[in-house]
């Protein structure tokens, strides 16, 4: 993971501080100025896009982070449901355990039933504890064999300095992660499409058999005044101060914002604001394909079809320092490939780069299965090549 913006110590802080990182154009800030106006205790400033780090700050320190632990919790639904292990309208009783959450809530009472996803929806926009209980026990029977879940996700997802020990990050235990790895957990979570629908709701009303909720997003202020601005997720315990995991784009760039530990809503706000305005100011994106564009046509050895299409397997951007005008440069690799071919199997790499930049890439994968030729087929093949 590329480091684009060095931390500075108190005894060597400069006024400006000039990146010239391999591979990127130099970008120079008011260093001192952008440290002293951090107050939260951790920070990270990531490209969502490519994943390379932009700013950092004790971002490796293990901290309590309240409901940001909730992310988890949200990915590893949209995950069990888009693997088909469940669907949002399924209906989930409330239990006992799961009503008896305290802190932030909506007050579910046992045997109660609501949908999937009204359930998912109170998480999203009010981060209610007793509905992330509910979640958890329906996608895995208990929310201890959730927490197991969670914890596994986060070894995969690279989350070094994490360990959860609720699927509500209430101070049960000794839970702790860190700025990287809420970092790394906000990009997973955006690789769902329907996240941005859950996470910029500011209000909405859940129609209960015996009560009428009003859920309000707790994000909701940067959500009404912030360019660009779509998620993701507060929290807040007496343990772990005012954390906030935050997400925006402006044209091809997309930013993720963490501050951990901060002392008030409104200074991680500030902090927030600070950070993606840094990255605003200094990056730009640029986007070399979609996820599903066809870039060329790929030979298969001994197939039905001698051709299979070749498209990207996902969004492919390079980040850039603001006004970059360089032009990017591409260059496809093809591998030999033999029939049967499986959709989505690699064929290939797209790889892009561009002045001062190391090449990156996007793996190619087939866009429709290729079955067998037939002993006839390749008979009938051969003999025209002959002729």
């Amino acid at each position: 993971m590329r480091r684009m913006f060095l931390r500075s110590t108190a005894a060597a802080m400069c006024f400006v501080l000039t990146l010239c990182t391999a591979g990127y154009a130099s970008v120079s800030v008011p260093a001192l100025a952008l440290e002293q106006a951090l107050r939260a205790q951790a920070a990270l400033l990531m490209d969502a896009n490519t994943g390379t780090v932009l700013l950092a700050r004790n971002e490796h320190a293990a901290r309590p982070v309240a409901s940001l632990t909730k992310l988890m919790t949200m990915l590893l639904v949209f995950e069990a449901e888009t693997a088909g292990r469940i669907k949002w309208e399924d209906r989930v009783t409330v239990s006992a355990h799961a009503a008896g959450f305290g802190g932030s809530q909506i007050w579910l009472e046992a045997g109660e039933t609501l949908t999937l996803e009204e359930l998912f929806l109170s998480v999203a926009i009010e981060s209610a504890n007793d509905s992330a209980v509910a979640l958890a026990e329906f996608v895995a029977g208990s929310e201890e064999s959730f927490v197991a879940l969670m914890n596994e996700r986060a070894g995969e997802l690279g989350m070094a300095n994490t360990r959860f020990t609720s699927a509500t990050g209430l101070d049960i235990g000794t839970p702790h992660s860190s700025a990287m790895d809420m970092a790394l957990l906000s990009r997973e979570v955006l690789r769902h499409p329907r996240v941005h629908e859950f996470v910029t709701i500011r209000t909405h009303t859940l129609e209960r058999a015996r009560t009428r909720t009003i859920l309000t997003n707790t994000n909701r202020e940067l959500l009404a005044t912030y360019l660009g601005y779509d998620g993701l997720k507060t929290g807040w315990t007496r343990l772990a101060g005012h954390n906030l995991a935050s997400t925006a784009k402006r044209g091809e760039l997309r930013l993720i914002a963490v501050v951990l530990g901060a002392a008030s809503a409104a200074e991680r706000r500030s902090d927030i604001v600070r950070l993606l305005d840094f990255g605003f100011a200094n990056f730009e994106g640029r986007r070399v394909v979609r996820q599903g564009d066809s870039v060329g046509a790929v030979p298969v050895v001994k197939g039905s079809r001698q051709v299979v299409e070749a498209v990207a397997a996902n969004d492919f951007h390079l980040l850039l320092a603001k006004g970059h005008r360089a032009p990017i440069e591409t260059r496809t690799e093809l591998l030999r490939t033999v029939a049967p071919v499986t959709a989505g199997q690699t064929v290939g790499r797209l790889w892009a780069t561009t002045e001062g930049q190391e090449p990156a890439y996007v793996l190619l994968v087939a866009g429709a299965p290729v079955g067998r030729a037939s002993w006839w087929l390749n008979f009938r093949r051969l003999w025209e090549s002959l002729h």
